[in-house]
């Protein structure tokens, strides 16, 4: 980012503001001359500035794939967020330079004066850009306007950029006191209670075409379904020909790469779950294990509409887990049908519209590949591929091709991936995943909903009990225990015929163990 939290200070010299917080900084760049100098002099500053090591530049290495001009930085947010007296004059100037000012058009905030936050934030961006790539000569791709995917008028704001980057946090922690301390909210939903919704407004902000990543993504603790995300996820992301993800953070503080400490809510580097859930995403997403969508659907706005959608159409969003969705851009090509807003869901393809219905009325409804299958009455998904099977449920019984489920008893991710290289049926290495939950000895909440956390807890890290019957479809099987650094932990008893392998897996009982990780071989 080449602005994320510098706050104002004097020797900045911006005629506003001595001094100011970093939402001020973001508020007051598009529409001060002196704030856009000082962006200016910070980036050449940072990107020219030599490597002692390499004597490179960041301008002059390769390594660099793209930056991110403002981290969330899109002034119709900061203006909300500080009211600011600058914002208002500068609005009152560009009303009167452009004829529109009177007493009402003065005071009102409606859509003449978010047309006026558009017409700054798109200069600003656009000088920006100009400054970066002309000025400064630099080759790595830019991208901005990262968080508020839910609002359409922003889609053109990012179409100006050749990349397209966004954030995705799954119930991020609410500060009710103060920020970042304690006592924390946590809205417990989950992804595959709740139709995948934000994984879909999301995917509603790709433009078809241009390169898409999600550089900040996070299913924070202490969300009780968080073992859905290596899964759910990495099924969507791959459907959707997504091109890079990265978590936010693997941590906060040097020291927790160093010791062995307690979960924190936004740091993976001691949470066994997410540490499993990024080593799920590498089998489906990196590797390649689920297949991406053959059609596209994209949406098609043009900026008067934009203006007047509250949100996407709702049957656009839940796409998300059916077919590859996006923008249609200014200059991109048409990578698939393209609609307007009011085609939702009427002139979508019979099979679109069926996976819709299905979804609305709790019947499973199965993405286009026909590898995912998500059951919105039960909030669970199985994922089928060759090399890679994943079970998402909270109870009961679940079967893939390969991988069965039986007796779960709590909201559980099973998961066995291929690691010779073979397909499920014929390998002779699998990795079997199982995940329940995670968390601090001692945590505490203030009530049996588990949304307000009034104590993190600490060490030791406690894994939640909870109960599966496998079935592996390959006779002879072994199944072997793996500690977190991958050293084995004794056999599991597994009972073979002709045709499958069984054996439970159970925390409930000291021989079960708190593992979760498994070698199967044959």
């Amino acid at each position: 980012d080449l602005l994320s939290a510098r706050s104002i200070r004097p020797g900045d010299n911006i005629a506003e503001c001595k001094s100011g917080s970093v939402k001020m900084r973001k508020a007051l760049t598009p529409v001060s001359p002196s704030a856009l100098k000082n962006w200016k002099d910070y980036a050449r500053n940072f990107l020219t500035r030599k490597n002692t090591y390499t004597g490179k530049s960041i301008i002059e290495e390769p390594a660099f794939i793209f930056f991110t001009v403002d981290n969330e930085g899109c002034l119709f947010q900061w203006w909300k967020r500080t009211r600011s007296k600058y914002i208002i004059a500068a609005y009152h100037k560009w009303l009167k330079k452009t004829g529109k000012y009177n007493q009402q058009t003065a005071i009102k905030r409606d859509g003449i004066f978010e047309h006026f936050l558009y017409e700054c934030q798109q200069k600003d961006q656009r000088e920006k850009l100009r400054f970066i790539k002309d000025e400064l000569g630099a080759k790595f791709l830019l991208n901005n306007h990262n968080n508020l995917p839910h609002d359409p008028k922003v889609a053109s704001l990012r179409d100006d950029f050749p990349m397209v980057d966004m954030h995705l946090y799954v119930n991020h922690p609410v500060f009710p006191v103060r920020a970042f301390k304690l006592p924390y909210y946590c809205a417990q939903k989950s992804e595959l209670g709740s139709e995948l919704y934000d994984i879909g407004r999301r995917a509603v902000t790709r433009i078809s075409g241009k390169p898409f990543v999600l550089t900040e993504v996070n299913w924070c603790s202490p969300t009780f379904s968080r073992a859905e995300m290596g899964p759910v996820f990495g099924a969507c992301a791959s459907l959707q020909g997504w091109d890079g993800m990265f978590s936010f953070a693997l941590t906060h503080h040097d020291e927790d790469l160093r010791e062995h400490r307690a979960m924190t809510t936004l740091n993976l580097a001691n949470d066994p779950l997410a540490g499993a859930g990024w080593r799920i995403l590498y089998f489906l997403f990196q590797r390649g294990d689920v297949a991406a969508a053959k059609e596209n659907i994209d949406l098609k706005i043009d900026m008067k509409e934009a203006f007047n959608l509250k949100e996407y159409p709702e049957a656009f969003r839940q796409l998300v887990g059916f077919s590859g969705i996006g923008l249609s851009g200014r200059k991109t090509e048409q990578t698939g049908i393209s609609l307007k807003p009011g085609d939702f869901p009427e002139k979508l393809p019979e099979n679109a519209k069926a996976f819709i219905q299905n979804l609305n009325s709790g019947k499973p409804a199965k993405s286009s590949t026909g590898q995912m299958v998500l059951y919105p009455d039960r909030g669970s998904m199985k994922l089928v591929t060759p090399k890679s099977e994943c079970l998402v449920l909270s109870k009961g019984t679940l079967s893939g091709n390969f991988l069965s489920a039986g007796n779960v008893d709590t909201f559980t991710t099973l998961t066995l991936h291929s690691l010779d290289g073979k397909e499920l049926k014929n390998s002779s290495k699998m990795l079997l995943i199982h995940l329940t939950n995670a968390a601090n000895s001692g945590t505490k909440f203030a009530d049996s909903s588990c949304r307000l956390m009034t104590d993190a807890g600490k060490l030791p890290v406690l894994i939640k009990q909870g109960k599966a019957d496998i079935e592996l479809k390959a006779p002879g099987l072994k199944v072997t225990r793996l500690k977190l650094n991958g050293s084995t932990a004794g056999k599991i008893a597994v009972k073979t015929n002709k045709d499958k392998s069984t054996f439970s897996l159970d925390r409930s009982v000291p021989s079960g163990g708190a593992f979760i990780y498994y070698l199967v071989t044959r």
